[in-house]
């Protein structure tokens, strides 16, 4: 009995990579670019679950699916660590950016993200703003509860508090509750420009894109 190589090349049966992804990268469109190109040069279909980072990394280790694209560093280290991931590649970056309504009751236009925040923070308590979080332990929202507690919040308590609406959503959704309620969030610039781009948000400004604590790096692991 020889050995016979399964040349995958010829076999027109397509292969699938399953790869859970951040919400934020998932919203600009990207990936289905990604897919096409790489079905056609691999002739391996790409399947995309987009979720927040922690729920990408809580899929990882029930092996749901084969790779994940995530942007926490913290948490994709202790990952690593713990001896689910192979192999951490960092591929890409963009910033986050808070936005906001254009009239910016808050006054935050701008001002550096952690200053811009206790500003919201003041407004928000005042009745003048609103803030609209994910808190769904995505990578975005790990980024924005380090920044509040920059800021000398602590996020558990004022996410409860009566300004701060949750939305337990994606980052698409999550722009298109914030455009509706008139509120302040944090995004990554990608999925702003495609959405306010696209029409689908038509009252939200970047005010806050400024400082090196608002860098958004994505890895693959």
């Amino acid at each position: 009995g020889g050995l016979l190589l399964y040349n995958y090349q010829t076999q027109s049966r397509v292969r699938h990579l399953t790869i859970s992804t951040t919400t934020s990268l998932y919203d600009t469109g990207l990936l289905d670019i990604i897919g096409e190109i790489f079905k056609r040069e691999y002739n391996i279909e790409l399947r995309f679950i987009p979720k927040g980072t922690g729920a990408a990394i809580e899929d990882a280790k029930n092996g749901v699916c084969d790779a994940i694209i995530v942007h926490a560093r913290s948490k994709e280290l202790e990952f690593m660590e713990e001896g689910y991931g192979v192999n951490r590649k960092v591929f890409a970056y963009n910033f986050f950016v808070i936005v906001g309504p254009r009239d910016d009751p808050a006054g935050i236009r701008g001002l550096p993200p952690v200053e811009a925040l206790k500003r919201i923070a003041e407004a928000g308590r005042e009745g003048r703003a609103i803030w609209v979080t994910r808190d769904d332990g995505s990578g975005t929202n790990t980024k924005e509860i380090n920044l509040w507690r920059l800021a000398g919040y602590n996020y558990s308590e004022i996410k409860n508090e009566g300004w701060v609406y949750r939305t337990g959503s994606g980052m698409g959704e999550t722009l298109k509750i914030t455009d509706a309620k008139g509120g302040y969030t944090l995004s990554d610039r990608a999925t702003y420009l495609k959405y306010s781009g696209e029409g689908i948000v038509n009252n939200l400004d970047v005010l806050v894109d400024k400082g090196s604590e608002m860098i958004n790096i994505y890895s693959i692991i």
